[in-house]
């Protein structure tokens, strides 16, 4: 059982995820289906495996995995093989899985190669910075599913305008009008519960501290990124984007997700390590 809490076990599973990807990408380049097959077979060895680890976390060391910026990550990158399971038997769409398991395997080998496997937990833990963390990270989860169907959007309406349509992958998408509505829903669910966390985040830092939050680099960037996902819903409800022009913004904002979820908390914050 100890071996599940082992860094070599969580490292197996990150080969598993590995070895997934690459045939998941075998398929987007050659419209191979037993390739597909069989990354569909790594992932959800990848999905039990990884709950295994998860699980022993939580019931063997009593370790919810919120408190560390590994343990956040990690339930990041789970959630995100979790909605790849998902979408697979249950919302056919070609590629988005590739893309959405490639999001969550650079996600956690960053993790991995900037925290370790273990990482400093947050001392001051709550039921309400429990709440605060599970917004950003479905926040980011939302995000994310938004910046892949803007990718795909890029990707089909390249084809398109190249006159490869026909005879490449990206035959297999649905409609550019259908990958810029997807994308569009996304961030209207990422948008409030960004919000939410960033609220709950204040009151919690409130109760904590007796003042507001400082001038910290995570707090800021995360207000900068809900103005700019607000100002991108904006400009689509009022028609004023769309297209390549909404999701070359989307992917732009989904960027600044990243900096703010990896780079800021590890490098630049001076409290915020999650």
């Amino acid at each position: 059982m100890m071996f599940l809490l082992s860094p070599y076990f969580y490292f197996m599973v990150l080969v598993f995820y590995l070895v997934s990807n690459g045939f998941f990408f075998m398929d987007f380049i050659k419209d191979n289906k037993v390739a597909n097959r069989v990354g569909v077979a790594f992932l959800l060895m990848v999905w039990i495996l990884d709950s295994f680890f998860i699980g022993a976390r939580i019931l063997l060391l009593h370790e919810w995995p919120l408190f560390s910026a590994f343990q956040a990550t990690m339930l990041f990158s789970w959630l995100l093989i979790s909605l790849s399971v998902i979408f697979t038997f249950f919302y056919r769409i070609d590629f988005f899985v590739f893309f959405l398991n490639l999001c969550g395997l650079l996600f956690a080998l960053f993790d991995v190669m900037v925290h370790g496997h273990a990482g400093s937990e947050i001392i001051h833990q709550s039921d309400l910075l429990v709440v605060h963390i599970s917004a950003a990270l479905l926040s980011y989860i939302a995000f994310s599913i938004a910046a892949i169907f803007s990718l795909l959007y890029l990707l089909e309406s390249s084809s398109l305008r190249l006159k490869r349509f026909d005879s490449g992958p990206f035959r297999r998408l649905p409609p550019l009008e259908k990958l810029d509505r997807f994308a569009f829903r996304a961030s209207l669910v990422g948008v409030p519960l960004l919000f939410l966390a960033i609220v709950l985040g204040a009151i919690w830092y409130y109760i904590l501290t007796g003042h507001v939050v400082d001038m910290d680099a995570k707090p800021v960037v995360s207000v900068l990124l809900f103005l700019l996902y607000t100002f991108y819903l904006y400009l689509r409800v009022k028609g004023k984007v769309s297209g390549r022009k909404a999701a070359w913004l989307n992917i732009l904002a989904f960027v600044l997700v990243i900096i703010n979820f990896l780079v800021v908390s590890a490098f630049v914050s001076s409290f915020h390590r999650w």
